[in-house]
């Protein structure tokens, strides 16, 4: 079965190989990447075992520190410039869809046939089962996944995440260390055992994915991917959905993973409303902030635009005063509404792999039959394919 490893003496070893390697950095770029993922190596150490490795040689070298610094904060704002570029596009995208989008999603959500199996999602899988199915998903879909799996495991690559991440409901994450070349998974051991198999399939799809990446590119230019693409998030929920689609046509599960893709599609919604939002802030606010409660974007909207933003699904008051993070708004839109959109199509999805690194671009999308109205027409069959039947 999956073995989440809890040992992290392997994260100890990257960081002081990266220690070793800092120097190398040959311009701005390297360093802030290096720099970069020094830091989230040193974090999710810190986490992890509770020892920080607060290394001298690093930080004596005050040009590594500083530039490094400088540097990765300006890679970051670029994804921000991008954002306020293009945040009418934005908006014409999400507005498009969101309204049918929700209102299938309430209609099932509020329907007998979810009622009657909402509590089966966290029903218990036995682990040798949910291996045999991942391993027999892997051979029909792309053998090179289950390539991938097996060297992680073999590697123990797969960490689990500790208590303390989990309090944020974060239910993996996929780490590309551009000094070696290689990447690692942390799972979250709580997860209900189809929830596992799903986040499963979707970290390896990132993992994947920035190995494919780096095979074309350069390991810097891999890491400026993984911060910058809003694009991210489209080929790990391809992937899902792909295995959404091998569940149903296996009629494995068939109620439990109905449900428990409308829960994952209700939180995109939640996503996609944020976006909607980001899209209508004004400009200074998405210039100073990259994070803003949701409570105070409503309030910010409704000054500049004299009209009230209604949430097309939410009106629970917890959900206002949450975190939205501007990136993760774009990325976790458009990771799932392109997946969805492409998923019954192999070939637009080949054009769209052609075109996905760097930043949005609205024309390159309606080139291969992204539009705005390409996606939402495709989108809203998707659904209709997974919840028609039930309305």
């Amino acid at each position: 079965g999956m073995q989440l490893n809890t040992n992290y003496d392997d994260l100890y070893r990257q960081i002081k190989n990266m220690e070793e390697h800092f120097l190398d950095c040959t311009n701005a770029n390297s360093s802030a990447a290096y720099f970069a993922t020094y830091k989230f190596l040193v974090k999710y150490y810190k986490i992890c075992t509770h020892q920080n490795l607060y290394n001298k040689k690093v930080n004596k070298n005050s040009y590594a520190k500083f530039s490094s610094r400088e540097r990765a904060n300006v890679l970051y704002n670029q994804s921000i410039v991008n954002l306020i570029d293009n945040r009418h596009n934005h908006f014409n995208m999400i507005s498009s869809i969101i309204d049918p989008f929700c209102d299938i999603l309430n209609r099932f959500v509020n329907s007998k046939y979810y009622t009657n199996f909402f509590w089966k999602v966290n029903s218990v899988i036995p682990d040798d089962l949910g291996e045999d199915i991942l391993n027999s998903f892997f051979s029909e879909y792309d053998p090179s996944m289950k390539e991938l799996y097996e060297k992680l495991q073999k590697e123990k690559k797969i960490f689990a995440l500790p208590e303390e991440t989990n309090r944020c409901h974060v239910a993996g994450r996929t780490f590309y260390n551009c000094v070696e070349n290689d990447v690692m998974i942390f799972l979250n051991p709580q997860l209900p055992s189809l929830k596992k198999l799903f986040s499963l399939v979707h970290e390896l799809a990132h993992a994947k994915d920035f190995l494919n990446y780096s095979s074309q590119h350069s390991s810097v230019d891999t890491f400026l991917y993984s911060i910058q693409s809003p694009f991210l998030e489209v080929p790990s929920f391809y992937d899902e959905f792909k295995f959404y689609d091998y569940l149903f046509s296996n009629s494995l599960f068939k109620d439990e993973v109905t449900v428990q893709l409308a829960n994952e599609l209700v939180t995109v919604s939640q996503f996609m409303d944020d976006l909607f939002c980001v899209s209508k802030l004004p400009e200074d606010y998405i210039t100073w902030y990259d994070c803003m409660s949701k409570k105070l974007m409503l309030q910010l909207i409704q000054e500049q635009h004299k009209e009230r933003i209604s949430n097309p699904i939410f009106s629970d008051v917890d959900l206002e005063n949450r975190d939205v993070d501007f990136l993760l708004a774009v990325n976790y839109s458009y990771g799932p509404l392109l997946s969805m959109a492409m998923v019954d199509d192999s070939k637009l999805y080949n054009r769209f792999s052609m075109i996905r690194d760097g930043y949005f671009d609205k024309d390159k999308l309606s080139s291969i039959g992204l539009s705005q109205e390409d996606v939402s027409q495709k989108v809203m069959k998707k659904c209709d394919d997974f919840f028609g039947k039930y309305l």
